[in-house]
């Protein structure tokens, strides 16, 4: 299967954003949340904020917070939920001015985009010196996870197994991370997490993530921050 484009997932995402909270796991975004708010500073931009859940964590805290997603209806549903600026707007083209913000979040995000290495030259344009990019992907061993669900959507289960977003690979952490250093980021935090996806199963998750089984982890945790120029 062709990944479909960054156009193409604009359509795909418009199509499921009334219903895309229903179909999220809770406890993935609750993991997500609790890595990001530690890691976070200042003024917030989340790219590809979906329905804005993890932005209202951040309004939450006493951020500034800006969203984007690149699905209009994506952008609706944040502007129904939260008292923020939410703009459309495609991840690899951010329609803001140089050293606007201190963090800038990408949850779930990168392994959609046509060329994601453009995502972080735009994230480093638009941060301060000393600004965070913060992100989280699926690993790619999640692989075997997404043919369960493509499995399970086969005979019935529908959307409890989240929606078909159409994509059938996902990042390395050595990719991420290369990515990241080859574009004026220093790696500050990594992390690999999410050995089980069921909330009753967190402190095993939390237990395995300490071993050699971390390697399962179902997501990748990323934290970086921007060089700060010479003084």
């Amino acid at each position: 299967m062709t990944k479909p484009t960054n156009k193409e997932f604009a359509h795909i995402f418009d199509s499921a954003a009334s219903r895309y909270d229903a179909v999220t796991s809770t406890y993935a975004v609750s993991r997500r949340r609790e890595f990001f708010l530690a890691h976070s500073k200042g003024d917030i931009l989340e790219v590809g904020a979906g329905t804005g859940e993890m932005s209202r964590a951040f309004l939450e805290r006493g951020h500034r917070v800006v969203a984007t997603d690149i699905s209009p209806n994506m952008v609706d549903q944040i502007k129904k939920k939260l008292s923020i600026e939410a703009v459309v707007a495609d991840a690899e083209h951010l329609p803001f001015p140089d050293a606007s913000f201190d963090t800038v979040i990408g949850a779930e995000m990168m392994y959609y985009l046509d060329h994601p290495e453009s995502f972080v030259r735009e994230a480093y344009r638009v941060l301060r010196p000393g600004g965070r990019l913060l992100v989280s992907s699926a690993n790619d061993t999640m692989r075997i996870y997404d043919r369960l669900r493509a499995l399970l959507r086969k005979i019935g289960f529908g959307d409890a197994t989240y929606f078909d977003d159409k994509v059938r690979r996902f990042t390395k952490e050595a990719t991420l991370k290369r990515m990241l250093l080859d574009n004026g980021f220093t790696v500050i935090h990594t992390r690999k997490a999410i050995i089980f996806l069921i909330p009753q199963l967190d402190w095993l998750s939390r237990l395995c993530e300490r071993t050699p089984l971390r390697y399962f982890g179902m997501f990748i945790f990323v934290a970086a921050e921007k060089l700060k120029l010479p003084s």
